[in-house]
């Protein structure tokens, strides 16, 4: 049976194609005619993510910890991947299950200035100011970076770094720099020549990652090369025009003519993914159910490795961001160019499986920033204020069937974080998905105010006290978000200021009401009030 009809005098008729079972993963289906050829893309996918009661038959927990500030003894400035064993061990012994992190995504080795995890170069590789300079294979043979390191005038400057009440990113990154281009020369000279086992790991890496490796690692020799020319050139579209064009002869040339360089860029990104893997490996040696608990942002910087390898795939001067809300009243623009959903359908949603693949590589579990952008987008276009953007629809339906592909895949728990203007049914509509909802403490209360109690929280989802963009409990308790907001202008009006601080008296005594009311903190080591002071007791207590 078939529908036809005429329509602008042309016959049209409507079949139906039955297909073989199928199994799961991704499919081209190609249709040949006579003389017409067509194909489309065909994903076969579960209808549910992987959920955590596949990964433990009990209620978990897990830290929190934003890695660059995980320091140690061992630190050059900044946390690094081999804090984060460290860290893994060290919680596994107190029954950590999982240990959440910021994202670990690339940003610009050549501009260390450039810090914000949430606006990385590309989503599918590593930052490589996260590697552990002395956990390298090549280390303790090195004589070179040896030398160095041991020389009094470096470790004077690794103790300064360590000492620095703020992270000093371009302080950590010439250290580690220094270092890591005499561990790559070693590596060229006494590995890579005789083919040794970090040799052979090198080339099964990059084979394994392929062109989106290369592509990167020559933006990143293209980015030190241009930058060097001018300081004040960064990203592509500071760049001479035909370097703007991934596949043009100016590129190749340039590919040719800096190969080298090209390869220490790949170096540092195999050491990363191994020292990440080497963590994860750590927590399932220790029986963590969950282990690495990582973070996907929610797009990429415009002026970055991703977009300028894959410029069809984006709309290049639109920038994603949020409309106005309770915690933003003049709305944001996060800076991050957006991808095309249409150009996303052509390609079998390729950018967004490469993305989630890269960040469960070594996750149990992985947060998916704004999730509600995967059903519609808040787009600021160029010159516009941020309170004047539109949402533009993405195919919800088809992207999270695909994430529960991945995610049963990579054995990986997914957690959307959901915060913000939710639409009517996207709760249900991510339930129905094995998504956990993202709840956060502050926001979890009744309309009376009065905070809802941990059996009323929804089973599928993940419980927080913060999030990386709202205040540490320490600065909610003693107002010290409400001092900034104040005093960077983010109210729109003096009257609502007030009311916010006035309210956050309120809040107090209704969390500390709700903490006594489950037995979890008594009066006698109820934190000060007036002014308010943080205290252990309430820490442990929330």
């Amino acid at each position: 049976m078939f529908d036809e009809a005429q329509v602008g005098g042309n016959h049209y008729q409507k079949l139906t194609l039955i297909l073989p079972k199928l199994v799961e993963g991704y499919h081209q289906l190609t249709l040949i005619l006579g003389e017409q050829t067509a194909s489309c893309h065909l994903i076969v996918a579960p209808q549910k993510c992987l959920s955590p009661n596949e990964a433990a038959d009990y209620r978990m927990w897990g830290l929190a910890a934003q890695l660059y500030s995980v320091k140690s003894e061992n630190s050059w400035g900044m946390g690094d991947f081999g804090d984060l064993k460290n860290l893994v061990a060290e919680s596994a012994k107190r029954g950590v299950t999982a240990i959440g992190l910021n994202p670990l995504h690339p940003l610009y080795p050549n501009n260390p200035d450039h810090i914000s995890p949430y606006s990385p170069t590309s989503r599918c590789f590593l930052n490589s100011l996260y590697i552990d300079v002395t956990g390298v294979a090549n280390y303790e043979s090195c004589k070179a970076v040896q030398s160095l390191v041991n020389s009094e005038d470096f470790q004077h400057h690794i103790s300064e770094a360590n000492n620095k009440e703020f992270i000093d990113y371009p302080y950590a990154a010439h250290l580690k720099f220094q270092a890591l281009e005499l561990l790559y020369a070693d590596f060229v000279n006494k590995h890579s020549a005789k083919d040794t086992d970090f040799a052979r790991q090198y080339q099964t890496f990059c084979q394994e990652m392929g062109d989106d490796l290369y592509e990167l690692a020559t933006f990143d020799a293209l980015y030190e090369h241009f930058r060097n020319i001018d300081e004040n050139a960064y990203g592509w579209k500071a760049w001479p025009e035909e370097y703007q064009e991934p596949a043009g002869t100016a590129v190749a040339k340039f590919k040719q003519e800096h190969s080298e360089r090209i390869d220490y860029f790949q170096f540092l990104q195999l050491v990363a993914d191994s020292q990440l893997g080497a963590a994860a490996k750590q927590a399932k040696t220790d029986d963590m159910p969950i282990g690495l608990y990582l973070d996907l942002a929610v797009g990429c910087d415009g002026s970055g490795a991703e977009v300028w390898a894959d410029k069809h795939s984006y709309v290049s001067g639109a920038a994603v961001g949020a409309p106005p809300d309770a915690m933003n009243t003049l709305g944001q623009d996060w800076g991050l160019t957006p991808i095309n959903p249409v150009a996303l359908q052509e390609q079998g949603h390729l950018p967004l499986v490469k993305a989630l693949r890269s960040n469960m590589r070594h996750a149990g579990a992985l947060r998916i920033d704004h999730v509600l952008g995967l059903m519609r987008q808040y787009w600021v276009a160029p010159a516009m204020a941020t309170d004047q953007g539109v949402y533009i629809t993405f195919p919800l339906e088809d992207i999270f069937r695909i994430i529960a592909l991945e995610s049963r895949r990579n054995h990986c728990v997914v957690i959307g974080e959901d915060l913000g203007n939710v639409p009517d049914g996207f709760g249900d509509i991510m339930a129905s998905a094995g998504l956990l909802s993202y709840k956060v403490l502050c926001f979890e209360r009744w309309e009376s105010g009065l905070y809802l109690r941990p059996e009323t929280y929804l089973e599928q989802s993940m419980v927080t006290v913060s999030t990386h963009d709202l205040s540490t409990l320490a600065g909610w308790w003693t107002g010290n978000d409400l001092k900034w907001r104040q005093e960077l202008n983010l109210y729109p009006n003096e009257q609502m200021g007030q009311d916010e601080r006035s309210g956050r008296v309120t809040d107090r005594e209704q969390l500390l009401a709700a903490l006594e009311f489950e037995g979890v903190l008594n009066q006698p080591d109820f934190p000060q009030t007036k002014p308010a002071l943080m205290n252990a007791e309430l820490s442990r207590a929330v």
